[in-house]
Protein backbone atom coordinates (compact mmCIF):
# COMPACT_ATOMS: atom_id res chain seq x y z
CA UNK A 1 0.00 0.00 0.00
CA UNK A 2 2.93 2.34 -0.68
CA UNK A 3 1.05 4.85 -2.86
CA UNK A 4 3.20 7.79 -3.91
CA UNK A 5 5.50 7.34 -0.91
CA UNK A 6 3.97 9.33 1.95
CA UNK A 7 5.13 6.80 4.54
CA UNK A 8 8.63 6.92 3.04
CA UNK A 9 8.67 10.73 3.30
CA UNK A 10 7.48 10.49 6.91
CA UNK A 11 10.31 8.06 7.74
CA UNK A 12 12.79 10.54 6.25
CA UNK A 13 11.28 13.44 8.19
CA UNK A 14 11.32 11.46 11.45
CA UNK A 15 15.06 10.75 10.94
CA UNK A 16 14.62 7.27 12.37
CA UNK A 17 17.53 5.74 10.45
CA UNK A 18 20.10 8.52 10.76
CA UNK A 19 22.10 6.70 13.46
CA UNK A 20 22.22 3.45 11.52
CA UNK A 21 25.49 3.02 9.62
CA UNK A 22 24.15 0.10 7.59
CA UNK A 23 22.35 0.52 4.29
CA UNK A 24 18.58 0.78 4.50
CA UNK A 25 16.42 -1.31 2.17
CA UNK A 26 12.84 -0.47 1.22
CA UNK A 27 10.23 -2.63 -0.48
CA UNK A 28 7.17 -0.77 -1.78
CA UNK A 29 4.03 -2.61 -2.92
CA UNK A 30 1.04 -1.06 -4.65
CA UNK A 31 -1.25 -2.10 -7.50
CA UNK A 32 -1.61 1.42 -8.92
CA UNK A 33 0.76 2.00 -11.85
CA UNK A 34 0.52 5.81 -11.55
CA UNK A 35 1.35 5.73 -7.85
CA UNK A 36 4.30 3.45 -8.53
CA UNK A 37 5.58 5.77 -11.26
CA UNK A 38 5.60 8.65 -8.77
CA UNK A 39 7.28 6.51 -6.12
CA UNK A 40 10.02 5.43 -8.53
CA UNK A 41 10.60 9.00 -9.74
CA UNK A 42 11.27 10.16 -6.18
CA UNK A 43 12.95 7.23 -4.44
CA UNK A 44 14.28 4.56 -6.78
CA UNK A 45 17.65 6.13 -7.57
CA UNK A 46 18.65 7.44 -4.16
CA UNK A 47 22.28 6.50 -3.43
CA UNK A 48 21.87 6.03 0.34
CA UNK A 49 19.20 3.32 0.08
CA UNK A 50 18.07 0.44 -2.07
CA UNK A 51 14.48 0.38 -3.20
CA UNK A 52 12.38 -2.17 -5.04
CA UNK A 53 8.88 -1.33 -6.21
CA UNK A 54 6.53 -4.27 -6.73
CA UNK A 55 3.36 -3.65 -8.72
CA UNK A 56 0.32 -5.80 -8.03
CA UNK A 57 -2.11 -6.86 -5.35
CA UNK A 58 -0.69 -7.88 -1.98
CA UNK A 59 -2.36 -11.27 -2.40
CA UNK A 60 -0.18 -12.05 -5.41
CA UNK A 61 3.11 -11.76 -3.46
CA UNK A 62 4.79 -14.09 -1.00
CA UNK A 63 4.72 -11.55 1.81
CA UNK A 64 6.15 -14.01 4.34
CA UNK A 65 9.24 -14.39 2.16
CA UNK A 66 9.54 -10.62 1.75
CA UNK A 67 9.48 -10.18 5.53
CA UNK A 68 11.94 -13.02 6.07
CA UNK A 69 14.34 -11.68 3.42
CA UNK A 70 14.99 -8.48 5.37
CA UNK A 71 18.60 -8.37 6.52
CA UNK A 72 18.45 -8.38 10.31
CA UNK A 73 14.67 -8.49 10.24
CA UNK A 74 12.02 -6.09 9.01
CA UNK A 75 12.37 -2.84 10.97
CA UNK A 76 8.90 -1.55 10.15
CA UNK A 77 5.85 -2.49 8.13
CA UNK A 78 3.75 0.54 7.15
CA UNK A 79 0.20 0.08 5.91
CA UNK A 80 -2.26 2.48 4.35
CA UNK A 81 -4.87 0.05 3.01
CA UNK A 82 -7.79 1.03 0.76
CA UNK A 83 -10.21 3.10 2.83
CA UNK A 84 -13.31 2.64 0.66
CA UNK A 85 -14.59 -0.41 2.61
CA UNK A 86 -14.91 1.81 5.69
CA UNK A 87 -16.50 4.95 4.22
CA UNK A 88 -20.08 5.88 3.41
CA UNK A 89 -19.04 6.82 -0.09
CA UNK A 90 -17.60 3.34 -0.49
CA UNK A 91 -20.92 1.95 0.84
CA UNK A 92 -19.29 0.89 4.11
CA UNK A 93 -19.19 -2.80 3.20
CA UNK A 94 -16.10 -3.45 5.33
CA UNK A 95 -14.95 -7.08 5.08
CA UNK A 96 -17.57 -7.72 2.37
CA UNK A 97 -15.86 -5.21 0.07
CA UNK A 98 -13.42 -6.84 -2.36
CA UNK A 99 -10.95 -4.04 -1.65
CA UNK A 100 -10.53 -5.31 1.93
CA UNK A 101 -9.02 -8.64 0.86
CA UNK A 102 -5.50 -7.19 0.64
CA UNK A 103 -5.54 -6.16 4.30
CA UNK A 104 -7.11 -9.50 5.17
CA UNK A 105 -4.09 -11.20 3.59
CA UNK A 106 -1.75 -9.28 5.91
CA UNK A 107 -3.89 -10.10 8.94
CA UNK A 108 -3.85 -13.80 7.96
CA UNK A 109 -0.04 -13.78 8.17
CA UNK A 110 -0.11 -12.52 11.75
CA UNK A 111 -2.89 -14.92 12.75
CA UNK A 112 -0.98 -17.85 11.26
CA UNK A 113 2.17 -16.75 13.11
CA UNK A 114 0.19 -16.73 16.34
CA UNK A 115 -0.97 -20.29 15.71
CA UNK A 116 2.61 -21.34 14.99
CA UNK A 117 3.61 -19.86 18.35
CA UNK A 118 0.90 -21.79 20.19
CA UNK A 119 1.86 -25.02 18.47
CA UNK A 120 5.58 -24.40 19.15
CA UNK A 121 6.51 -24.71 15.48
CA UNK A 122 10.29 -24.81 15.01
CA UNK A 123 10.59 -22.20 12.22
CA UNK A 124 8.24 -19.31 12.90
CA UNK A 125 7.17 -16.64 10.44
CA UNK A 126 9.42 -13.58 10.55
CA UNK A 127 7.44 -10.60 11.76
CA UNK A 128 8.34 -6.89 11.65
CA UNK A 129 9.68 -5.14 14.72
CA UNK A 130 7.25 -2.24 14.33
CA UNK A 131 3.99 -1.55 12.51
CA UNK A 132 2.12 1.62 11.60
CA UNK A 133 -1.32 1.41 10.01
CA UNK A 134 -3.31 4.42 8.81
CA UNK A 135 -6.94 4.53 7.71
CA UNK A 136 -10.11 6.58 7.90
CA UNK A 137 -12.02 7.17 11.10
CA UNK A 138 -14.51 4.32 11.24
CA UNK A 139 -11.93 1.64 10.61
CA UNK A 140 -11.77 1.13 14.37
CA UNK A 141 -15.36 -0.15 14.35
CA UNK A 142 -14.75 -3.06 11.99
CA UNK A 143 -13.92 -6.72 12.46
CA UNK A 144 -10.66 -6.28 10.51
CA UNK A 145 -9.31 -3.97 13.21
CA UNK A 146 -10.45 -6.41 15.90
CA UNK A 147 -8.76 -9.33 14.13
CA UNK A 148 -5.55 -7.41 13.60
CA UNK A 149 -5.25 -6.21 17.19
CA UNK A 150 -5.93 -9.71 18.53
CA UNK A 151 -3.32 -11.20 16.18
CA UNK A 152 -0.75 -8.58 17.19
CA UNK A 153 -1.31 -9.16 20.88
CA UNK A 154 -1.10 -12.93 20.33
CA UNK A 155 2.32 -12.34 18.77
CA UNK A 156 3.41 -10.24 21.76
CA UNK A 157 3.22 -6.74 20.37
CA UNK A 158 2.48 -3.63 22.38
CA UNK A 159 -0.41 -1.94 20.56
CA UNK A 160 -1.58 1.68 20.70
CA UNK A 161 -4.55 3.06 18.76
CA UNK A 162 -5.31 6.71 18.06
CA UNK A 163 -8.60 7.86 16.54
CA UNK A 164 -9.23 11.22 14.94
CA UNK A 165 -5.75 12.72 14.87
CA UNK A 166 -5.73 15.57 12.37
CA UNK A 167 -3.00 17.98 11.15
CA UNK A 168 -5.15 20.90 12.33
CA UNK A 169 -5.70 19.82 15.93
CA UNK A 170 -2.37 18.06 16.32
CA UNK A 171 0.12 20.42 14.71
CA UNK A 172 -1.74 23.56 13.68
CA UNK A 173 -1.50 22.77 9.94
CA UNK A 174 -4.56 24.43 8.34
CA UNK A 175 -6.21 21.33 6.89
CA UNK A 176 -8.58 18.76 8.35
CA UNK A 177 -7.63 15.12 7.82
CA UNK A 178 -8.79 13.11 10.85
CA UNK A 179 -7.53 9.54 10.68
CA UNK A 180 -7.22 6.31 12.62
CA UNK A 181 -3.70 5.15 13.46
CA UNK A 182 -2.47 1.87 14.89
CA UNK A 183 1.06 1.65 16.32
CA UNK A 184 2.63 -1.64 17.35
CA UNK A 185 6.08 -2.88 18.35
CA UNK A 186 7.49 -6.19 19.55
CA UNK A 187 7.55 -6.61 23.32
CA UNK A 188 10.88 -8.41 23.51
CA UNK A 189 12.66 -5.54 21.78
CA UNK A 190 11.00 -2.43 23.19
CA UNK A 191 9.28 -1.18 26.29
CA UNK A 192 5.57 -0.54 26.41
CA UNK A 193 3.97 2.68 25.20
CA UNK A 194 3.00 5.44 27.64
CA UNK A 195 6.13 5.15 29.79
CA UNK A 196 6.16 8.93 30.19
CA UNK A 197 2.57 9.53 29.13
CA UNK A 198 1.35 10.67 25.74
CA UNK A 199 2.81 13.79 24.15
CA UNK A 200 0.25 16.63 24.13
CA UNK A 201 0.08 16.60 20.32
CA UNK A 202 -1.52 13.15 20.43
CA UNK A 203 -4.81 14.64 21.61
CA UNK A 204 -7.58 14.56 19.00
CA UNK A 205 -10.02 16.54 21.13
CA UNK A 206 -8.71 20.09 21.05
CA UNK A 207 -6.46 22.32 19.03
CA UNK A 208 -3.15 21.98 20.84
CA UNK A 209 -1.35 24.75 18.97
CA UNK A 210 -2.29 27.90 17.08
CA UNK A 211 -3.49 27.13 13.58
CA UNK A 212 -1.15 28.54 10.97
CA UNK A 213 -2.12 31.08 8.34
CA UNK A 214 -2.98 29.11 5.22
CA UNK A 215 -1.55 31.87 3.04
CA UNK A 216 1.96 30.50 3.59
CA UNK A 217 0.90 27.24 1.91
CA UNK A 218 -0.43 28.94 -1.22
CA UNK A 219 1.35 29.52 -4.52
CA UNK A 220 2.76 32.98 -5.11
CA UNK A 221 1.78 32.72 -8.78
CA UNK A 222 -1.36 30.82 -9.72
CA UNK A 223 -1.41 28.50 -12.71
CA UNK A 224 -4.01 28.83 -15.41
CA UNK A 225 -6.59 26.09 -15.24
CA UNK A 226 -7.59 26.31 -11.58
CA UNK A 227 -10.87 28.09 -12.28
CA UNK A 228 -14.00 26.20 -11.24
CA UNK A 229 -15.84 24.87 -14.27
CA UNK A 230 -19.09 26.62 -15.13
CA UNK A 231 -21.04 23.36 -14.93
CA UNK A 232 -20.05 23.07 -11.26
CA UNK A 233 -20.80 26.66 -10.29
CA UNK A 234 -24.47 25.74 -10.03
CA UNK A 235 -23.55 23.79 -6.89
CA UNK A 236 -22.16 26.91 -5.20
CA UNK A 237 -24.39 26.41 -2.14
CA UNK A 238 -22.41 23.26 -1.32
CA UNK A 239 -18.92 24.72 -1.82
CA UNK A 240 -16.65 24.50 1.20
CA UNK A 241 -14.45 27.56 0.86
CA UNK A 242 -11.24 28.68 2.53
CA UNK A 243 -11.78 32.33 3.30
CA UNK A 244 -8.28 33.66 2.66
CA UNK A 245 -9.35 37.22 3.37
CA UNK A 246 -10.05 36.26 6.99
CA UNK A 247 -6.51 34.99 7.57
CA UNK A 248 -5.56 38.03 9.63
CA UNK A 249 -8.55 37.70 11.95
CA UNK A 250 -8.25 36.58 15.55
CA UNK A 251 -10.02 33.32 14.78
CA UNK A 252 -7.67 31.89 12.18
CA UNK A 253 -9.55 28.57 12.09
CA UNK A 254 -11.76 30.43 9.59
CA UNK A 255 -9.31 29.48 6.87
CA UNK A 256 -8.80 25.77 7.55
CA UNK A 257 -9.35 23.56 4.52
CA UNK A 258 -11.61 20.53 4.70
CA UNK A 259 -10.33 17.03 3.97
CA UNK A 260 -9.17 16.55 0.40
CA UNK A 261 -10.03 13.18 -1.12
CA UNK A 262 -9.16 11.35 -4.33
CA UNK A 263 -12.19 12.95 -5.99
CA UNK A 264 -10.79 16.49 -5.75
CA UNK A 265 -11.31 18.33 -9.01
CA UNK A 266 -13.98 15.87 -10.04
CA UNK A 267 -16.76 16.65 -7.57
CA UNK A 268 -17.48 19.65 -5.36
CA UNK A 269 -17.67 17.49 -2.23
CA UNK A 270 -14.03 16.34 -2.14
CA UNK A 271 -12.26 19.29 -0.55
CA UNK A 272 -12.20 23.05 -0.28
CA UNK A 273 -12.03 25.88 -2.80
CA UNK A 274 -10.08 29.09 -2.29
CA UNK A 275 -12.07 32.29 -1.96
CA UNK A 276 -9.45 34.96 -2.63
CA UNK A 277 -11.71 38.01 -3.09
CA UNK A 278 -14.97 39.31 -1.64
CA UNK A 279 -14.60 37.38 1.60
CA UNK A 280 -17.89 38.79 2.81
CA UNK A 281 -19.83 36.36 0.61
CA UNK A 282 -18.61 33.44 2.73
CA UNK A 283 -20.05 32.74 6.16
CA UNK A 284 -19.74 29.93 8.67
CA UNK A 285 -22.42 27.27 8.26
CA UNK A 286 -22.93 25.57 11.62
CA UNK A 287 -25.09 22.94 9.94
CA UNK A 288 -22.21 21.85 7.70
CA UNK A 289 -19.58 20.90 10.27
CA UNK A 290 -18.74 24.58 10.78
CA UNK A 291 -17.61 24.86 7.18
CA UNK A 292 -17.50 28.17 5.37
CA UNK A 293 -20.13 28.40 2.65
CA UNK A 294 -20.95 30.95 -0.03
CA UNK A 295 -24.02 32.96 0.95
CA UNK A 296 -26.22 35.11 -1.29
CA UNK A 297 -27.63 37.91 0.85
CA UNK A 298 -29.21 39.88 -1.98
CA UNK A 299 -32.63 38.37 -2.74
CA UNK A 300 -32.84 40.40 -5.94
CA UNK A 301 -29.79 38.66 -7.37
CA UNK A 302 -30.59 35.46 -9.23
CA UNK A 303 -28.63 32.27 -8.65
CA UNK A 304 -27.19 32.58 -12.14
CA UNK A 305 -26.02 36.14 -11.52
CA UNK A 306 -24.55 35.23 -8.15
CA UNK A 307 -22.75 32.19 -9.55
CA UNK A 308 -21.27 34.34 -12.33
CA UNK A 309 -20.01 36.84 -9.79
CA UNK A 310 -18.65 34.15 -7.47
CA UNK A 311 -16.81 32.38 -10.28
CA UNK A 312 -14.40 35.32 -10.51
CA UNK A 313 -13.38 34.90 -6.86
CA UNK A 314 -13.15 31.13 -6.42
CA UNK A 315 -10.54 28.65 -7.60
CA UNK A 316 -9.26 25.15 -6.90
CA UNK A 317 -6.18 24.54 -4.81
CA UNK A 318 -3.22 23.59 -7.00
CA UNK A 319 -1.59 20.18 -6.63
CA UNK A 320 1.49 21.91 -5.18
CA UNK A 321 -0.65 23.56 -2.53
CA UNK A 322 -2.21 20.21 -1.60
CA UNK A 323 1.28 18.73 -1.31
CA UNK A 324 2.35 21.44 1.12
CA UNK A 325 -0.77 20.96 3.25
CA UNK A 326 -0.12 17.21 3.37
CA UNK A 327 3.54 17.67 4.31
CA UNK A 328 4.99 16.57 0.96
CA UNK A 329 8.34 18.26 0.44
CA UNK A 330 8.87 20.93 -2.19
CA UNK A 331 11.24 18.96 -4.42
CA UNK A 332 8.77 16.09 -4.77
CA UNK A 333 8.06 15.39 -8.45
CA UNK A 334 5.26 13.93 -10.51
CA UNK A 335 6.01 12.38 -13.91
CA UNK A 336 4.94 14.80 -16.68
CA UNK A 337 2.73 12.07 -18.15
CA UNK A 338 0.27 12.45 -15.25
CA UNK A 339 -2.59 14.91 -15.61
CA UNK A 340 -3.53 17.33 -12.83
CA UNK A 341 -6.62 15.23 -12.18
CA UNK A 342 -4.46 12.10 -11.74
CA UNK A 343 -2.15 13.99 -9.40
CA UNK A 344 -5.12 15.18 -7.33
CA UNK A 345 -6.32 11.58 -7.03
CA UNK A 346 -2.94 10.29 -5.88
CA UNK A 347 -2.48 13.07 -3.32
CA UNK A 348 -6.04 12.62 -2.03
CA UNK A 349 -5.38 8.89 -1.56
CA UNK A 350 -2.26 9.66 0.46
CA UNK A 351 -1.46 10.40 4.07
CA UNK A 352 -0.61 13.43 6.17
CA UNK A 353 3.18 13.24 6.24
CA UNK A 354 3.23 15.84 9.05
CA UNK A 355 1.24 13.58 11.38
CA UNK A 356 2.80 10.24 10.45
CA UNK A 357 6.33 11.61 10.91
CA UNK A 358 5.45 12.57 14.48
CA UNK A 359 3.96 9.14 15.14
CA UNK A 360 6.99 7.39 13.67
CA UNK A 361 9.29 9.37 15.95
CA UNK A 362 7.16 8.20 18.87
CA UNK A 363 7.13 4.60 17.60
CA UNK A 364 10.93 4.47 17.24
CA UNK A 365 11.61 6.25 20.55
Amino acid sequence: FSGIGGMRLALERANVFTNDSSEVHFTAIDNNCNANAVYKANFENLSSTTTRVLEGNIESFDVERLLASSNGGCEILTLSPPCQPYTRKGKNQREKDARSTALARIIDIFEDAGEEKEESVGTRTALPKRILLENVVGFELGTERERFVEALEENEYHVKELVGLSPETMLGVPVKRPRYYLLARRKELFGSFDIDGDPPWMSSQNVTTAVEDIAQYLDKEVDIGLDVEKKKIKYWKFFDVVNVSSSSSNNNTDNVASTFTSGYGKTVFSGSFILFENGDIAKRDVNANNAYRLVKDDDNESDEEFAKRVSKSVRYFSQRELCRLHGIKGDFVFPPSLSIRQQYKLIGNGISVHVVAKLLGYLFK
